[in-house]
C-alpha cells in the first residue's frame, strides 16, 4: 500500500483509506485507514454512537473514479488489527485493518464465510477457498467436484468476488442449505459430477478452526516498517503527499494524564453522576469545577456535592432533550458564582458538553466552558 492510494475520508479529519471492500448490503467488509492515532481512535468510537450524540452509521470516502458511501453495518461484527507507525517526520501513525469477523470465524450455522487475499502474491486462491466450501457445507464434496462446484457457486453467486479498491481482495461464500441438495442431485443425475469416489476426509475439523486473524492482513502488518521507510523516502524525494495530509507532528496529551495533572476533574464515580443518568465516564475541566463547583466551607447556602448535581442534571437533561447531531452540545444552568458572598445570587451560565472516544476508543464526556477545547 503506497501513499498515492490514500483517499480522504471527509467525515474525519487526519484519518485516510487506503483499501476497502463492501459486501453486497453496502457494509464494510474490509477496511484499511491510516492516520493519527486520535483522530483513528474517535473514528471508531463514534461507530458506536447514537446519530444524537455525533455517531455515524455511513460515510464517504473520496476515491480517483469519485465519492464512495460507504454503510459501518453492526460494529460488533467488526474486528480490528493494527500496526504503530513511528515516523521521525510525523510522529506516531497507526494502519488499522477493519474487517468482519466472518473471515475470521465461519458462522457454520447459517453456512456464510469471507475469505481475504492480497493480490499481489502467486498464492492459490482457489485452494483456500475450496478447503473453506468444503468446511462450510452440510453434505460432502468429493475434491473431484472442485471445479465444478466453484464454477456453480460463482454463477448461483454463492460464491462472490467484493468490489472495492485496494490490495486486498475477498471473496463471501453464502450456503443456502435447502438449494444445495436440489443442485447436487440435479448435477449428479446429468453426470456433471460422478459419485463414485469416496467422501472421507471431505470435512473439515470445525473444531480446528482458530480465530487468528487472517494471514493476508499480519502479512501486511509486517511490512509497516518498509511502508514507513517508503513513506519518508518519498518526503525526501519530494514526491510523497504526507506533509500537506498530516502536517507537522504533535505530542499527544492523553485524557488520563490531563486527570492526573489536575487540568480534568473525573467525577464518574460520583453519586451526583450515576444518580443523573451517566452512563459513561465523565469529567470536568479544572476553569469549570472552580467556577460552578467548588465551593468555601466557611460560606452557607450551597455546597459542592449539591453545585456538581446541578452541573451534571442539567447536562443529562440536554443530552436528553436535544434533538440535533454533534459532538459538542451547549446548555445552560442557573449557579451561584463562586466569588459570590452568599447563596442567593444565582445568574445563567452557559457550559459545553464534548462527547468523544477516551485514550482507548471508548465513549467519554467532558464538560468545559464554551471558551475552551
Amino acid at each position: 500500500m503506497t501513499t498515492n492510494t490514500l483517499m480522504p475520508i471527509p467525515d474525519i479529519n487526519d484519518v485516510f483509506t487506503d483499501g476497502f471492500l463492501i459486501d453486497e448490503s453496502g457494509s464494510v467488509a474490509f477496511l484499511s485507514l491510516i492516520g493519527k492515532d486520535t483522530a483513528i481512535q474517535e473514528f471508531r468510537a463514534r461507530w458506536s454512537l447514537p446519530v444524537t450524540q455525533g455517531g455515524l452509521t455511513d460515510f464517504q470516502v473520496e476515491t480517483i473514479d469519485g465519492t464512495a458511501r460507504l454503510n459501518i453495518g453492526n460494529p460488533e461484527t467488526l474486528e480490528f488489527l493494527s500496526g504503530r507507525l513511528s515516523t521521525k517526520l510525523f510522529g506516531d501513525l497507526i494502519q488499522v485493518f477493519v474487517y468482519q469477523n466472518l473471515a475470521q470465524k465461519p458462522d457454520f450455522a447459517n453456512r456464510k464465510s469471507l475469505q481475504l487475499f492480497k493480490k499481489d502474491t502467486a498464492e492459490d486462491h482457489s485452494d483456500k477457498l475450496w478447503t473453506l466450501i468444503k468446511s462450510l457445507s452440510p453434505l460432502p464434496f468429493l475434491d473431484e467436484w472442485r471445479e465444478v462446484i466453484i464454477g456453480l457457486f460463482t454463477t448461483k453467486h454463492w460464491l462472490r468476488e467484493l468490489p472495492g479498491v485496494g490490495v486486498i481482495s475477498a471473496y463471501a461464500i453464502t450456503i443456502p442449505e435447502d438449494e444445495l441438495a436440489e443442485m447436487l442431485k440435479a448435477n449428479i443425475q446429468s453426470g456433471a459430477l460422478m459419485a463414485e469416489a469416496s467422501v472421507t476426509g471431505s470435512f473439515i475439523d470445525h473444531a480446528k478452526t482458530t480465530l487468528l486473524p487472517p494471514k493476508c492482513l499480519t502479512d501486511l502488518s509486517e511490512e509497516l516498517e518498509s511502508t514507513v521507510a517508503d513513506l519518508e523516502e518519498g518526503i525526501k524525494r519530494g514526491d510523497s503527499p504526507l506533509h500537506e495530509i498530516f502536517g507537522k507532528p504533535v505530542s499527544t496529551y492523553t485524557r488520563s494524564q490531563a486527570i492526573d495533572d489536575g487540568f480534568l476533574v473525573d467525577v464518574s464515580e460520583t453519586s451526583e453522576a450515576k444518580e443523573s443518568g451517566f452512563i459513561v465516564p465523565v469529567a470536568l475541566t479544572c476553569d469549570v469545577w472552580d467556577s460552578y463547583v467548588a465551593w468555601p466551607s466557611d460560606v452557607g447556602g450551597q455546597d459542592e456535592k449539591g453545585r456538581l448535581w446541578d452541573v451534571l442534571f442539567m447536562a443529562h437533561h440536554a443530552i436528553k432533550t436535544n434533538k440535533e447531531n454533534g459532538e459538542h452540545l451547549l446548555y445552560k444552568l442557573y449557579c451561584v458564582p463562586h466569588n459570590s458572598k452568599k447563596g442567593d445570587d444565582a445568574t445563567e451560565v452557559s457550559l459545553k458538553l464534548v462527547s468523544g472516544p477516551g485514550d482507548n476508543g471508548e465513549h467519554v464526556i467532558t464538560i468545559m466552558k464554551p471558551n475552551e477545547s
